[in-house]
């Protein structure tokens, strides 16, 4: 991305440096999928797909998610992530439902999917959310608009190079040290 680009620069490297972008399919779905996570989903479903590294902001999306909503909206939140030391999803979950008795509704999968199963998830989706702090690139998000999933994110880092507001409904954000 143009990001990385310029960060390699203000580093220091001088060498010839192109941005060629990431080779993004189409994501695949199977009809013969199994994810019972997704049997009892509100109507409006806002996904997010990360590893849940802190620069992914999926604490902010959750704690936005559980101060907006309550289980009385129609609303649910697909958390895709998988099993990692920096995924807290667990314990952020844990801490919100606390906090909000009437807490929203979340679905969380917390493990690999085969390939041809993501497009199960972007199919049921109404929209893809994805409130990063730093991308390289931003692969969800690409498939995300590729599946025709409307996307809201940040417009920073690697993102900037395809999200906009032509592309995106884009949330506000500031770079800091």
């Amino acid at each position: 991305s143009t990001f990385v680009k310029d960060a390699l620069r203000n580093s220091g490297v001088t060498i010839p440096i192109d941005v060629v972008g990431v080779g993004v399919r189409p994501p695949v779905s199977s009809p013969s999928a199994d994810i019972p996570e997704l049997n009892a989903l509100k109507k409006v479903r806002l996904l997010h797909i990360s590893s849940a590294f802190p620069r992914k902001g999926i604490d902010i999306l959750i704690s936005s998610y559980f101060a907006e909503f309550t289980a009385n909206d129609d609303v649910s939140l697909i958390l895709k992530t998988f099993p990692n030391q920096h995924n807290t999803v667990e314990a952020q979950l844990e801490n919100l439902n606390l906090q909000y008795p009437n807490a929203p509704h979340v679905v969380w999968i917390n493990r690999d999917l085969p390939l041809d199963q993501l497009g199960n998830l972007y199919e049921v989706s109404s929209a893809y959310v994805h409130p990063a702090r730093g991308e390289g690139f931003g692969l969800p998000v690409a498939e995300a608009m590729l599946a025709r999933v409307p996307v809201i994110s940040t417009a920073t880092s690697g993102l900037a190079d395809f999200v906009d507001s032509s592309t995106a409904a884009v949330i506000p954000s500031e770079l800091t040290s």
